[in-house]
């Protein structure tokens, strides 16, 4: 199998997360060519898109050890080179179109739309703007707070006792409380994503960055696939290791402004014309050979 790649670019119109700001960040494609079967060759993507804030490999990094694939992450990568031809002919066939529930990403002062909306906070007074914005957040199903490690044991009980109660009522779980990994303060649901803090009552996974664990489907707990913010291969990617692995009756976190998805009252489901004309305009970026696998 031959790999190429090509280097992309996305500009954030938002900040990312608390530590990463709106920006323009780097991503890279990788295509892999496969000998001709019967005259027809056989072309697979994958995307990769870096949050070194958390862990993940600069870009060079990456390129240069692929072939070894010594990480997880390069694991993955190759596995959806692997499988990325069986979801283009998914999408090329009239097969019955399975939708999902997914949350709505609020910046904190966009109108809302979806009755599940996920909120990052940046700052630990975070609260002022959560109550300011009660009169749009009352009548939601439920709000998923993402924290990325912001609180100490004592300015989350400053956080949780200024939150109005109505707000408080509203909360599903919160992800990823605090750095300090002994989370037994918190009196609320948490849920785990890139710290492996405990207890937790929801596993929040990353296709895009991990290999799905069998185990989790044995000890009961929700588990909510949740993409990448890089491309809308990406995102593509996500969905279908929902179809796969997931539960496709939760309300999960894939992307809510990717035009492959169309969207009706908080159901999405993919647009097979937009994933063509993905995967067709990946036909025509300018690719650079990295290696044989």
């Amino acid at each position: 199998m031959k790999i190429f790649y090509c280097h992309y670019s996305k500009k954030s119109e938002d900040k990312l997360n608390r530590f990463e700001p709106s920006d323009i960040y780097q991503g890279v494609y990788f295509k892999s060519e496969i000998e001709p079967v019967n005259g027809h060759q056989q072309l697979s993507y994958a995307d990769y898109f870096p949050h070194k804030v958390f862990g993940d490999q600069p870009i060079d990094e990456f390129l240069s050890e692929f072939k070894e694939q010594k990480t997880n992450q390069q694991k993955k990568l190759f596995y959806f080179l692997q499988r990325d031809y069986c979801y283009q002919e998914k999408s090329n066939k009239s097969l019955p179109i399975i939708t999902f529930s997914n949350h709505q990403n609020w910046d904190q002062k966009s109108p809302i739309y979806a009755k599940i909306v996920k909120c990052k906070l940046h700052t630990i007074t975070d609260y002022h703007i959560l109550n300011c914005e009660k009169s749009k957040l009352q009548n939601l199903k439920s709000i998923r707070l993402d924290a990325n490690g912001l609180f100490t044991k004592e300015s989350f009980s400053h956080f949780f006792n200024e939150l109005d109660p109505v707000i408080k009522n509203k909360i599903e779980y919160m992800e990823d409380p605090g750095m300090d990994l002994n989370w037994n303060h918190y009196p609320l649901p948490l849920a785990r994503d890139f710290l492996d803090g405990f207890p937790f009552h929801v596993q929040i996974f990353k296709p895009n960055r991990s290999i799905f664990d069998e185990e989790w489907k044995n000890n009961e707990i929700p588990i909510i696939f949740s993409s990448y913010q890089g491309s809308d291969l990406g995102h593509w990617h996500c969905y279908n290791e929902l179809l796969d692995f997931g539960n496709i009756n939760l309300t999960h976190g894939i992307a809510d402004k990717s035009p492959i998805f169309d969207i009706e009252n908080d159901y999405y489901c993919p647009n097979n014309l937009q994933v063509k004309k993905m995967y067709d305009e990946l036909t025509k970026v300018s690719w650079n050979y990295l290696c044989t696998i």
